[in-house]
């Protein structure tokens, strides 16, 4: 059985769990084998006791649906949830993402909304139901953004209708995320012992050449 996402309890209960959402949103989300019957996140979130929860998204998007319920359960988890576009949080992963009390924002990623879609086939009255289906459904999926931006709903409507991209500025400035964090690389103490060495060099004055008088009596000054 493939696992589409993964969770990392934490190592003590002062510290947060993850959940790490690296693909595609399905349905039937957050269910893990167990004996006798699947666990949920909800389980796992019990059993380790953990307070918070850090979600890391980078996702092209997959099932509304899903993404509805995921969005949902993270709302209504018990803890204090945070959601990091990690890359690409797009069309079902956005709704996912909005789930967070915190929000972030990686320097280098996006957000991309859109009004629902779908296949369809069949005569000219299905097809107009399936429109006015999807119309229903983008109405849900739109309240979710409502909820947490600051956009007048023409304003929403016209990205929702664009297909749009997002970036990082343009997320906070809205109200689709709360901050923007960039990756901060940690030097460990090798590289950080030799670059200061080589500072240390390169800030040293060079001593000048010693005379052949100095060599030769410089054991006896």
């Amino acid at each position: 059985m493939i696992v589409p996402y993964q969770f990392a309890a934490p190592a003590q209960e002062s510290e947060p769990a993850h959940l790490y959402i690296l693909g595609d949103i399905v349905e039937g989300a957050w269910t893990w084998p167990g004996e006798g019957s699947p666990v949920t996140l909800l389980d796992k979130l019990g059993e380790c006791g953990a307070k918070e929860l850090i979600c890391h998204i980078d996702s092209y998007g997959g099932s509304t649906s899903a993404g509805i319920a995921m969005y949902n359960m993270l709302k209504n988890c018990g803890v204090s949830v945070t959601t990091i576009a990690e890359g690409f949080c797009c069309s079902a992963a956005s709704l996912v993402f909005m789930a967070g009390d915190k929000r972030i924002m990686r320097g280098a990623s996006l957000l991309m909304i859109h009004n629902a879609w779908a296949n369809a086939a069949g005569n000219a009255a299905e097809l107009r139901k399936t429109a006015d289906d999807l119309d229903k459904i983008s109405k849900t999926a739109a309240n979710i953004y409502r909820e947490h931006t600051s956009l007048e709903d023409g304003k929403l409507e016209e990205l929702l209708d664009a297909e749009s991209w997002i970036d990082p500025e343009e997320a906070v400035q809205w109200g689709f995320a709360t901050v923007v964090e960039q990756e901060k690389p940690q030097e460990d103490a090798a590289y950080s012992s030799a670059f200061q060495c080589i500072k240390d060099a390169l800030r040293k004055k060079p001593e000048l050449p010693k005379t052949a008088f100095q060599k030769m009596f410089q054991n006896f000054l």
